[in-house]
C-alpha cells in the first residue's frame, strides 16, 4: 500500500489534473510510461500476469479519479495497437512491447519511451468498462476505435510460446480487424 501511495504521488505531481478523454484512440500511452510502471513495482509483479497489474495496481491507483490509467498518467495518441493475453507474464509482456519500441524508437528524441501504445487494461477506464468495451456493438468499442484510427500505424501482437492471443475472441477480433485496414 506504501508502495502505491508513493507512486500515486508521482503520477499526481506529473498529471495534477488528470481529464477525461473520450474512449478510444486519444487514450495511448507511451513506452516510457508502461516501462515506469513495471520497474516501479517489478518486485511486487514478479512473475504475475495482467490480471494482477488491473486489480492490484491499476484499479487502487485509478479509485479516487476514477478514470482510465492513461488519463490518470497523461494521455498519449495512439502509435500502435496492442492485442495480447491477460494470462502473460506482464515482464514479457513489457519486455516484447519494449523490443518493438526500441526498433519504432530509432531516430527519435525520446527514444524507444516515446512511442505510444494502446493498451486495453491501461487505456480502458477499468472503473466503466462498459462505455468502454461496447459490449452491444464492438464496433462501439475503445478497441475498435483506437484500432482504427488514422493515428495508428499497426497491430504489435504480443504472443508468447503457447500463442494464446489466438484462442482469445477479443484477440481474433482484432486480428480480423487489422486484416481488414
Amino acid at each position: 500500500e506504501r508502495r502505491r501511495t508513493s507512486f500515486s504521488a508521482k503520477l499526481t505531481q506529473a498529471n495534477i489534473s488528470p481529464q477525461e478523454s473520450e474512449p478510444g484512440p486519444g487514450r495511448a500511452l507511451s513506452m516510457g510510461q508502461i516501462a515506469d510502471l513495471y520497474e516501479y513495482f517489478q518486485d511486487f509483479i514478479v512473475d504475475r500476469d495482467m490480471h494482477y497489474v488491473a486489480n492490484n495496481l491499476i484499479k487502487p491507483l485509478t479509485r479516487d479519479c476514477k478514470k482510465s490509467y492513461a488519463e490518470l498518467i497523461g494521455p498519449k495518441t495512439v502509435e500502435w495497437f496492442v492485442s495480447h493475453y491477460w494470462g502473460q507474464e506482464f515482464r514479457e509482456f513489457t519486455s516484447s512491447l519494449r523490443k518493438h519500441a526500441e526498433h519504432e524508437g530509432q531516430g527519435r528524441a525520446g527514444g524507444w519511451r516515446d512511442v505510444n501504445f494502446w493498451v486495453c487494461s491501461l487505456s480502458n477506464n477499468q472503473w466503466n468498462l462498459d462505455a468502454d468495451v461496447g459490449f452491444d456493438d464492438p464496433l462501439e468499442s475503445s478497441f475498435y476505435k483506437a484500432l482504427t484510427s488514422p493515428h495508428c500505424k499497426g497491430t504489435a501482437m504480443v504472443i508468447d510460446q503457447n500463442a494464446w492471443p489466438l484462442t482469445r475472441s477479443w484477440c481474433l477480433f482484432e486480428v480480423f480487424q487489422t486484416c481488414k485496414l
